[in-house]
């Protein structure tokens, strides 16, 4: 008899737990709160300006962003059920599908070339692609910045065992490169950039630029892209605005963004030009997922059974097109 209370206790707590992870839905009024994770860089600009002009709350939604310092640590949050709506590069997104996770992209907010890039130290012997052949290189694992790095090996003869690969976070890469520990680092701006700066003249810098071209996205559950999607509508719609301001006011916009990740506005104002936002959905984010999948699998991180048959149906572009100009969307 003890044992069985101690089966059913363990059960209701099993459940409770279960409810916890994916038991967070929005209300039907939507005056639920709607927490979007967020992946603490410049790139998510349109989640901050929207937040900070009270867009969010023109549609109706109490929204929380809740910050990460990778979009793959965002859209584990996702997964999780500690969050409504994650931003995330197409990698961590694609590496989630092999998992069969009910996760929806429902727009892209920017794309880049020139954000993600490789930066190396002179002093270790390294003042070109072939020197990193045999270095330690601090990076992001499961992240774009390691598929990019990958592209870029590619581009020029390297393969991927031929380098030592640290998994660190962009932040936390800043200490070990100025120090010497690690020979080289990949990842994005401002940390990468912060990499440079510390070890000045020492350094060189290793461009991904047509090999490669990130995409940040925002993701929701199954649930929010379909059932629920009006609020997925009125989030996009909120963004929508937050762009058309940045368009209009740079300066604000990047006094906005700069406060919340607490950036100098000198510094993030030279970065702008990187930047593109906007929202829409192309078939080549598609296509960078189906190359990336097929790295995966060439790399021993998925098994090619997993693979998607079609990475499009990861996609969802129905709410998009009811919250923007019907020309911006490209996915059918």
């Amino acid at each position: 008899m003890k044992n069985r209370i101690l089966l059913i206790s363990a059960v209701i707590v099993a459940i409770g737990v279960l409810a916890f992870l994916l038991g967070r839905t929005p209300s039907d009024d939507l005056s639920g709160k709607i927490i979007i994770a967020e992946g603490s860089q410049p790139i998510a600009a349109p989640i901050y300006v929207a937040y900070a002009k009270g867009y969010f709350k023109e549609e109706g939604l109490n929204v929380e962003l809740l910050s990460f310092p990778t979009g793959k640590l965002c859209l584990d949050a996702l997964i999780g059920g500690k969050a409504d709506f994650a931003t995330a590069a197409e990698t961590p997104i694609m590496h989630a599908t092999f998992a069969k996770q009910p996760v929806k992209i429902v727009a892209t907010i920017h794309r880049a070339e020139e954000n993600t890039f490789c930066v190396a130290r002179k002093s270790k012997g390294i003042n070109a692609p072939n020197d990193l052949k045999g270095k330690t290189i601090a990076i992001p694992i499961g992240t774009n910045a390691e598929y990019g790095f990958y592209a870029f090996l590619n581009s020029q003869g390297i393969k991927a065992n031929e380098v030592k690969l640290l998994n660190l976070s962009p932040p936390e890469m800043i200490g070990p490169f100025s120090k010497g520990n690690v020979d080289a680092v990949v990842g994005w701006q401002p940390h990468i950039g912060r990499c440079e700066a510390s070890a000045g003249k020492d350094t060189v810098v290793f461009s991904f630029k047509n090999v490669y071209q990130e995409t940040y996205n925002l993701v929701t559950n199954n649930l929010l892209a379909e059932e629920k999607q009006e609020i997925t509508v009125k989030v996009l719609k909120a963004l929508d605005k937050a762009i058309q301001f940045m368009q209009a006011d740079s300066s604000e916009s990047i006094r906005i963004v700069a406060t919340r990740l607490g950036m100098d506005t000198a510094e993030l104002t030279k970065l702008w030009p990187i930047y593109h936002f906007g929202l829409d959905l192309k078939p080549k984010l598609v296509e960078t997922m189906e190359k990336e999948g097929q790295w995966a699998i060439e790399q021993g991180q998925h098994n090619s059974k997993d693979k998607p048959d079609n990475m499009s149906t990861y996609l969802a572009p129905s709410a998009l097109d009811k919250a923007i100009r019907k020309d911006s969307v490209h996915v059918k």
